[in-house]
């Protein structure tokens, strides 16, 4: 059996992977905090009774989509309520722009 020659030696084109797990945990740290200031902002610019069945999922190109945990609550907000919903953080979320908000079910910690 013949030993591939490749072993014992460095490829340069290999990163070490101390630095890969210090980027991605940097990254990480960014985007939990991103996100918890939006999350913020959505307790602060949302009513009880919405924020009660209601829970940010995350935001991607100017898009803010929340959870809401039944179909009921669904309609009435995207019926109801959702052009004021997204003034609301337009105006209180200045750290990125909301262009919209999409609702969807999904289920939502207690």
């Amino acid at each position: 059996m013949m030993m591939n020659s490749y072993y014992g030696k460095i490829d340069k084109d290999v990163k070490p992977l101390k630095g890969f797990i210090i980027n991605t945990v940097k990254r990480l740290n960014t985007e939990r905090y991103k996100n918890s200031s939006l999350i913020n902002a959505w307790r602060k610019n949302v009513s009880s009774d919405i924020l009660e069945h209601t829970e940010v999922d995350g935001i991607k190109g100017g898009v803010l989509t929340v959870k809401v945990d039944s179909a009921i609550w669904l309609h009435t907000i995207v019926a109801f309520r959702k052009q004021e919903l997204l003034r609301s953080m337009q105006e209180g979320y200045k750290s990125r722009y909301i262009s919209e908000i999409k609702f969807k079910i999904g289920k939502i910690r207690e």
